[in-house]
């Protein structure tokens, strides 16, 4: 039976290229006390300063003002290991593989703290789960067969199958491409120089649903 499950979102922040002597401004409220007032946004120099809607300049400390007492509703610590929302501890070996590893950890620990998903794994379910990271790399990097498929040719050509670096963006635009998630047993990480069945590529264990 198919699973899914909710990875966190991933926010993508835009680069905004200025020319020399250039300045942006947006514009947003904020509440201050009793009234509502405009924030503007400046960029110049490549240095961003806010400023009220008389100009002048506002110290971001000024906005910052109820640090104190969030601080006093939080706890003095936060483990995600004394929830049970963190898989078993995995060994990438010489392979330049850390991206995927950490990737790969992020959503077991999504896993792990959604109950309906982590009570169907079983008894010590954090030690139970094991996704594959070799599956998730080795499908990104290689073609489809199928010269009819409408994705065919689209993949990242990178003969290490990006055991050479890669980035956790990279495992989040395949999930969003309809790739799901592989138990270790189907692509042992062991095994990704060898490859994996084309049958499997759009096998799901757990996919994205949000």
């Amino acid at each position: 039976m198919k699973k899914s499950f909710k990875c966190i979102s991933l926010m993508l922040s835009s680069l905004l290229i200025l020319g020399c002597g250039s300045t942006a401004f947006s514009a947003a409220t904020v509440e201050d006390n009793e009234s509502v007032k405009a924030i503007y946004e400046k960029i110049e120099e490549g240095r961003t300063v806010l400023y009220d809607e008389n100009k002048n300049e506002i110290p971001v400390e000024k906005l910052n003002n109820d640090t104190e007492n969030i601080s006093k509703k939080l706890p003095q610590k936060y483990d995600l290991r004394d929830y049970g929302r963190v898989s078993k501890v995995k060994n990438q070996g010489s392979e330049g593989y850390c991206w995927a590893f950490a990737s790969v950890a992020s959503m077991e620990s999504s896993i792990l703290s959604q109950n309906d998903l982590k009570s169907k794994l079983g008894e010590n379910p954090q030690d139970t789960i094991d996704l594959s990271e070799a599956g998730q790399t080795w499908y990104i990097h290689s073609g489809i067969v199928d010269k009819s498929s409408p994705f065919y040719g689209d993949y990242i050509d990178d003969s290490s199958k990006g055991s050479n670096g890669g980035t956790s963006d990279t495992l989040a635009i395949s999930l969003n491409s309809g790739f799901g998630t592989y138990p270790q047993s189907l692509c042992p990480y062991n095994e990704v120089k060898k490859g994996f069945s084309e049958t499997l590529r759009y096998y799901s264990d757990y996919r994205l649903k949000d």
